[in-house]
């Protein structure tokens, strides 16, 4: 063919060379660029089966599918864990944390963080396991000071401040933070836990000036976490854990003069797999995606991982007996922990008091690990309810024990307790044999009672010409009843409680001197979860006539509630039943509405719920203290064979002080 003219030739060569540089940077932009995918845990506690309950969620056999799954979709994946991967359920008790590494190993975690849980048993044990096991994992804390230790090499050689992991040429810093609070340094002792801040600051600096990406692993609370954020503004991301919190959001924290940075956490127990989705490119990092996948029945289990959970049980059976397979006894309602007064709270208090013969007991819900489901009971469920802390020594977990402790004493305690909302939001207290009503002196959150603990100690530690009138206006409890009868500010009494509530006690008397002394401490030594087996034995099969919520603590204003069995299905079709109770000691007010939902995402939990309002709301006439209101609604609900959950929640109620009991949620 001819040649083209020499102006159309000059044409292609300006529109080649345009292609060609476009490319040039295209390819560069592409290649300058590298994904990442890191999947996270946190909480693991050595859950290896999935939970009880209608859900089933978690099990490392349906974990350990989905990891293998999106590894082999996604090549540039990490998986990192944010602590207490081992001691908090049954199978840690094989090797006290032996089997947990070698799970860990076995899932293909790359990095992962110490948490408190995991040195409860000291350092030495620690090393020990890491020394026994070999893991491949690295394990990282930065603000852990091992100068005092005689190990100290050893510990170095296992745990280090932080690890670099490259990329695709992209180079990605892992910083390590352990548990900064004070009540665990005597557990790791003579290791010293540093404040994190500074070191954080420092570090990420350093590693973002030789690489790409930094991101904090942190076993700390999410206000610890924001606060490190906040002040390292050379962190992209800080994957967290401890509070067991689901954050089916990343957190966004601002920084001064900085870009913004993301906070992620993902519950606790394997219950969701945390999956992140970075762009890193010369040293800025986009948040592509973040979001939890809901590990549950619809993921099969791994034969190989099932395999060693099925071996595993077999040897635990020959030291503990048939714990898996044994019925202990059946339970018609659910035992939960999430109301002021609780059911599985009541159920261990009740088995203290019978089992130790005191005057009254009181456990902390935060102690309890999880509650009991409908259904059939076995040792180990007991044993996974109330796990903490178990004893790599004496291979026994908490033990039930007696203190005395004086009625002025207990009155401090109480009052420093319920005076203010912020303390009550720590962690509800259960209690067996003693009875009482409360109003908070301070309903603001931000009110420190911690603070204030030397000057309210002063009501009640001064001679005894000095009465309790002198704040009789500050009525925070009224009417303290031991086994039915008044409180007796001078009289000594007999409380049973277990290791944790101890451990606390110890601790606040070091603070404040001879506060409720520990000389006289008495030890039954049995286990805290055998002594709840001997109780549900006798108690079975339990209902709710004989577990009756509401008449422990409770408020002096009005307190309509829910409880775990407050949603009732006629033919499980479409007749919908809520019992609304006032557990309060006046009156409640009218204004009040009962409103039903049905959660349009179904069994996916791991996203924020979609509720669709059923039936319209109903008016709550006036309740007299322990009154009860029915309400009734005739809807369309979901095919019987699909699992579904009903929401009923109370509105219009803000003049209560207690709302730990104004929302339930029930699966049917």
């Amino acid at each position: 063919p001819p040649p083209p003219p020499p102006g159309e030739m000059q044409i292609r060569k300006i529109l080649t060379g345009s292609v060609v540089l476009y490319a040039f940077w295209a390819v560069r932009f592409v290649f300058g660029s590298v994904s990442v995918t890191l999947l996270h845990t946190n909480d693991l506690h050595s859950h290896f089966r999935e939970e009880k309950g209608p859900l089933g969620l978690g099990g490392v056999a349906r974990l350990k599918t989905e990891i293998m799954k999106l590894r082999k979709e996604i090549p540039n994946t990490l998986l990192v864990d944010a602590g207490d991967w081992s001691e908090g359920n049954i199978y840690y008790t094989e090797g006290a944390g032996e089997e947990s590494l070698r799970m860990m190993d076995h899932l293909g975690f790359d990095v992962a963080v110490v948490g408190n849980h995991d040195w409860l048993n000291g350092p030495d044990h620690l090393l020990d396991t890491f020394e026994k096991v070999n893991p491949t994992i690295s394990f990282i804390s930065s603000n852990l000071l091992a100068d005092h230790y005689s190990r100290m090499d050893e510990f170095h050689k296992w745990i280090l401040p932080y690890v670099v992991r490259q990329i695709d040429g992209a180079k990605i810093a892992f910083i390590g933070v352990s548990t900064f609070e004070y009540i665990y340094d005597k557990f790791i002792n003579p290791i010293e836990i540093q404040s994190p801040y500074e070191i954080v600051k420092t570090l990420s600096e350093q590693l973002k000036a030789e690489g790409d990406a930094v991101v904090v692993i942190s076993h700390n609370s999410i206000a610890t976490n924001k606060k490190i954020l906040q002040q390292a503004p050379s962190v992209d991301l800080l994957i967290s854990g401890h509070e067991h919190v689901k954050l089916t959001k990343p957190i966004l924290v601002a920084r001064n003069n900085s870009s913004p940075a993301w906070l992620v956490e993902a519950e606790c127990w394997g219950k969701y797999l945390g999956r992140v989705d970075l762009r890193i490119n010369s040293g800025q990092v986009e948040l592509l995606d973040d979001h939890l996948i809901q590990i549950d029945s619809r993921i099969p289990e791994d034969p190989e991982t099932l395999s060693k959970i099925k071996s595993l049980e077999e040897t635990i059976e020959k030291h503990l007996g048939p714990v898996f397979q044994d019925v202990v006894g059946e339970t018609k309602i659910a035992l939960n922990l999430n109301t002021l007064e609780n059911g599985m709270g009541d159920i261990v208090t009740d088995a203290y008091l019978k089992k130790s013969h005191a005057d009254f007991s009181l456990e902390v819900s935060k102690f309890i690990t999880s509650g009991i489901s409908r259904g059939v009971i076995h040792s180990a469920d007991l044993f996974n309810a109330v796990p903490s802390i178990y004893s790599a020594t004496n291979h026994k977990t908490w033990t039930l024990k007696t203190i005395p402790i004086s009625g002025r004493h207990l009155k401090w305690a109480l009052y420093l307790i319920f005076a203010t909302n912020k303390l009550l939001s720590y962690g509800m207290t259960n209690i067996s044999g003693l009875t009482f009503a409360f109003d908070p002196l301070f309903l603001s959150q931000s009110f420190d009672a911690i603070r204030s603990m030397g000057s309210l100690s002063d009501y009640f530690l001064e001679d005894e010409q000095r009465t309790y009138n002198s704040i009789g206006s500050l009525t925070v409890l009224q009417d303290i009843r031991i086994q039915g009868q008044p409180l007796d500010l001078n009289k000594q009494y007999s409380m049973a409680t277990g290791g944790g509530v101890i451990e606390a006690i110890d601790f606040i008397d070091k603070r404040i001197w001879n506060m409720i002394s520990l000389d006289q401490l008495k030890d039954t030594g049995i286990e805290n979860w055998l002594v709840l087996k001997d109780y549900l034995q006798s108690q079975s099969p339990l209902d709710s006539s004989k577990l009756i919520l509401g008449n422990r603590i409770r408020t002096v204003a009005s307190d309509l509630g829910l409880d775990s069995d407050s949603i009732g299905l006629k033919n499980k079709l479409s007749e919908i039943s809520v019992r609304v109770k006032n557990y309060g000691l006046q009156d409640s007010s009218l204004g009040a509405k009962l409103m039903i939902s049905l959660n349009k995402n179904g069994r996916n939990t791991n996203i924020d719920p979609d509720y669709v309002q059923i039936g319209s709301e109903d008016s709550i006439p006036i309740l007299g203290p322990g009154a009860e209101y029915v309400s009734k609604w005739s809807v369309e609900l979901p095919k019987k064979s699909e699992l579904f959950s009903i929401t009923a929640k109370l509105n219009g109620v803000t003049t209560e002080v207690n709302h730990t009991n104004d929302e339930i949620t029930q699966w049917f």
